[in-house]
């Protein structure tokens, strides 16, 4: 939502800033998508965070 006008700010001649930014927050969030696909190896249903995969991953080795 943020990177069109992003880009519009950075194509207009402002400042590249925000445009590296939300890259940035795009790369974070994929990277984080990839961590928990790695971490369940199986499809549970949708995850909040890796925080929340690295639970789950951990409670079904326990048996819990």
């Amino acid at each position: 939502m943020l990177l069109p006008l992003a880009v519009v700010t950075m194509l207009a001649g402002w400042s590249a800033v925000p445009f590296r930014a939300v890259v940035a927050l795009q790369v974070a969030g994929a990277l984080e998508e990839l961590a928990i696909a790695l971490l369940l190896p199986d499809f549970v249903g949708e995850m909040k965070s890796v925080v929340h995969a690295w639970r789950k991953r951990r409670a079904g080795k326990t048996g819990g």
